[in-house]
């Protein structure tokens, strides 16, 4: 039986999500991480991959899943300022001299 391929990002963030800018109901989700997440679901596809998270939000998971490191790369959104605690976003140049993202793949539950 064949099973369907299924390609899945989890990213943390703040977004808004609602109906935003219009009197019909149509729900809309914003914010940097949005794109984040977009990118991360193309890289999926292309490496084939079920389930991809940037490492910050696998840390926050990661005493329930196992993961395994699957790629580096540049994500300007979750470049943060670290030195001065600033949560800006950093600019694409800043962030483009900053070391990469690192991607986790989930690969599965830890049982206790």
């Amino acid at each position: 039986q064949l099973m369907p391929k299924v390609h899945m990002v989890v990213v943390s963030d703040v977004v808004v999500c609602g109906n935003v800018g219009t009197s019909l109901v149509s729900y809309s989700i914003l914010g940097p991480m949005v794109k984040a997440a977009f990118d991360l679901v193309s890289l999926n596809k292309s490496i084939g991959t079920t389930v991809l998270l940037p490492a910050q939000t696998f840390s926050e998971v990661e005493a329930e899943f196992t993961g395994r490191p699957v790629d580096v790369v540049a994500l300007p959104v979750l470049h943060r300022r670290r030195s001065t605690g600033d949560p800006a976003m950093l600019s694409v140049a800043e962030a483009s001299r900053t070391a990469g993202t690192v991607i986790i793949e989930l690969t599965g539950a830890k049982f206790s």
